[in-house]
């Protein structure tokens, strides 16, 4: 992915006039922050959770040598293996390396930004290997050779009508003639599972559960009680 930061302003006016994109945006201003609100108002503890995640991670952010270190060694402890990369050429070489160990050929991958960072797509590709994303948004502009327009949502700048036009001349196996009105026609024959179904069966209850296991496990580890390394990693402080 490349810096547009020196063409913003040509960038810019092209955008402003650009009908679709604005339309699209214009949807996003009233959608996002209207199911935000839908959200919160599921959770009443909202404020709370948010605090302590930021809490946590400014804590992990001002000890990262600490907890990168702590990683490696629960993960060695596991029979895993880190790989550590100082450049994006040294990342994209030892992820070569993992895949041509496996032979393989098609490989998938989660959404990521320091993929996008280091155009790892586009290095499997040169490579012989197909990457195939597993978000549905990254997967729509992986269709599109298009880079992410936003962190959480890489396709928001499209109307529906563009991406079923993208899944339509991507997937020329599929009937030509499928209604792609909806998101869950649109994505039942690319993958077994709709995450509109799986966000949808899983409940408020689940979810809070899910939030306040993952918090007490954060908690037991940056507490700094017991904590302790050596070399460059500095002792946690209290956070």
């Amino acid at each position: 992915m490349q810096p547009t930061s020196h063409s913003f302003p040509a960038n810019a006016r092209a955008g402003l006039a650009d009908p679709i994109l604005q339309q699209a945006l214009g949807l996003a201003r009233t959608g996002f922050p209207q199911r935000r609100l839908e959200a919160i108002a599921r959770l009443p503890e909202f404020e709370e959770l948010r605090e302590e995640g930021r809490a946590i991670k400014d804590h992990v952010l001002a000890y990262l040598d600490f907890y990168l270190e702590l990683y490696e060694r629960n993960v060695a402890a596991s029979g895993g293996h880190v790989h550590w990369a100082r450049t994006a050429e040294e990342a994209r070489a030892a992820i070569l390396d993992i895949c041509r160990a496996a032979n393989a050929k098609i490989v998938t991958k989660g959404k990521s930004m320091v993929a996008e960072e280091i155009a790892l797509n586009d290095h499997l590709e040169a490579n012989g290997i197909t990457p195939v994303e597993t978000d549905l948004g990254e997967y729509i502009i992986q269709l599109r050779h298009e880079p992410p327009s936003h962190i959480i949502a890489p396709a928001i700048h499209l109307m529906k009508e563009q991406v079923a036009d993208t899944f339509r001349a991507a997937h020329t196996e599929l009937d030509p003639t499928r209604l792609l009105d909806e998101p869950v026609s649109a994505t039942r024959k690319l993958a077994p599972v709709s995450p509109t179904s799986a966000l949808r069966n899983f409940s408020r209850s689940t979810w809070r559960a899910s939030a306040t296991r993952s918090l007490r496990s954060l908690r037991r580890l940056v507490k700094p009680s017991a904590l302790w390394c050596w070399g460059t990693c500095r002792r946690p402080g209290p956070w």
